[in-house]
């Protein structure tokens, strides 16, 4: 498994302020600060954890559950968050561009299914 996240750094953004923020819901992965992105990977689902935990804090198995296999990609499946929610510590699962950017999920993986058990709790 393969998680790539990034997302658009805005001029009026504080680049910092996102590191941040993208590395309390992503401990293990190291994230690049570029002039119009920042963006990081790992191989680690360990990665996937917070989201994991406000999932079930937030009791929004099946929302989640149905966006995962809504966005399913060639390779895996793509989630995309809301970037100012995730500057507060929380999670906001989005379907639609927001004018200041999302945070972009990749996940390449050969089981969605299972990666969807996963977050919503049904797996360890």
């Amino acid at each position: 498994m393969k998680i790539t996240v990034t997302t658009q750094l805005n001029a009026t953004e504080n680049a910092e302020k996102i590191k941040t923020a993208l590395e309390k819901v992503f401990p293990k992965i190291s994230f690049k600060i570029s002039k119009t992105s920042i963006s990081g990977s790992s191989d680690d689902v360990v990665n996937l954890g917070y989201i994991k935990e406000k999932v079930m804090e937030k009791r929004i198995k099946n929302t989640a559950r149905y966006l995962i296999l809504q966005y399913k990609t060639d390779a895996g499946a793509r989630i995309m968050l809301n970037k100012q929610t995730l500057l507060l510590g929380k999670i906001n699962f989005v379907e639609e561009e927001y004018p200041l950017g999302n945070v972009v999920v990749d996940i390449e993986t050969d089981n969605v299914d299972g990666l969807a058990d996963y977050i919503v709790g049904l797996i360890n």
